[in-house]
């Protein structure tokens, strides 16, 4: 999860899932979810949520949560839209993945 190669592959991925999605989708371990990116499900998530302005994706449970955000940033300054992706635990989370998809 933490490795750099996985997180960049699963958050260009969601920036895809996202900026086609139309509503709210949700993805809990074990339900069919065709539109899931095989980059995200091969991570084994428990729980998946993507809309237009981002994802979370989690894993873990019961008082150890973590996992995925992803923000699409308001205001980005160039031709497509940027993402930054942040890795979290239950009281923090870190920064480290900031791109740029085509606009749509």
């Amino acid at each position: 999860m933490s490795d750099p190669s996985v997180y960049r592959s699963a958050g260009l991925a969601l920036a895809h899932a996202c900026n086609d999605a139309n509503d709210e989708l949700t993805y809990w371990r074990g339900d069919a979810a065709p539109w899931l990116p095989p980059e995200v499900l091969k991570l084994s998530p428990n729980y998946v949520t993507i809309r237009k302005s981002g994802a979370r994706v989690e894993f873990g449970g019961g008082f150890l949560h973590f996992g995925y955000l992803l923000f699409r940033e308001p205001y980005g300054t160039g031709p497509g839209d940027d993402w930054s992706l942040f890795i979290y635990r239950e009281t923090s989370r870190r920064g480290v993945y900031r791109f740029a998809t085509a606009r749509k």
